[in-house]
């Protein structure tokens, strides 16, 4: 009898414990991340197709450099291995005025032109899961997956063009659009405490946005005209950034 006792309060035990070691790994984390954002494909592109006199853009190229990001984030982990996940991030990517300048010089060298613009700026909301593959004790690599909603505004440009005879002065609107975004990647967390965790991310991530009705006025001479296109750039980034987390 006594050692059926001892049997039946080890046996709970052990379950106690396995239990508060499941309760301790299913929590939930947020955090803040800051990171570098890299333009990749047609969205880096800085290629001009002269289509008439007064249109001078590829529907696809976004003449993008690298710009910042910021992320806030947060999951609940389902178990040991899955969990669920969202964030909300921003970003914003000068445009390559130069290079605009330099293809537009390209394709009609009589000209100079000079192009002044601001920024391309989206924010997104997604969620989806992740998964934990521990490889030491307080560092995890996270493989990570999400969808949702991209919100993007495409910079306003000003181009002038001047020759001997003619100044020509362009103004593209800037434009609003949303679409369906996604991000996938990795993560690695590293405990450095009972309660909070440094989360490295490197992800890639975009969206499929179309601009519709968008207007470009030309000035030439005094003679204005305006065209409206629905422009199509193809939006995917690289990301890398630096995530601080707190674990409830």
């Amino acid at each position: 009898m006594k050692k059926s006792a001892i049997i039946l309060l080890t046996i709970i035990s052990v379950n106690l414990t396995f239990a508060q070691d499941k309760i301790k790994e299913t929590k939930i984390f947020i955090g803040f991340s800051y990171g570098k954002s890299f333009p990749l494909g047609d969205f880096k592109s800085n290629d001009v197709k002269l289509t008439n006199s007064y249109y001078y853009f590829n529907n696809n190229s976004g003449f993008a450099n690298s710009g910042n990001k910021f992320d806030l984030f947060g999951g609940y982990a389902l178990n040991n291995e899955y969990g669920v996940t969202g964030l909300i991030r921003f970003q914003t990517f000068s445009t390559d005025a130069n290079s605009f300048a330099n293809e537009l010089e390209r394709i009609n060298p009589s000209n100079n032109y000079y192009v002044d613009s601001n920024k391309w700026m989206f924010g997104s909301v997604l969620g989806g899961m992740y998964y934990n593959y521990p490889l030491t004790k307080k560092l995890t690599l996270q493989p990570k997956g999400m969808v949702g909603l991209i919100f993007g505004t495409s910079p306003e440009i000003n181009i002038s063009a001047n020759d001997s005879n003619n100044t020509r002065v362009i103004f593209v609107e800037s434009g609003n659009s949303l679409g369906l975004g996604f991000e996938f990647g990795l993560g690695l967390k590293s405990k450095i405490s009972d309660n909070f965790a440094l989360m490295p991310t490197f992800d890639f991530s975009g969206g499929f946005l179309s601009f519709k009705n968008n207007k470009t006025v030309t000035n030439n001479n005094g003679t204005y005209s305006t065209t409206t296109r629905t422009y199509n750039p193809s939006i995917l980034t690289f990301n890398f950034g630096l995530s601080l987390a707190y674990i409830l």
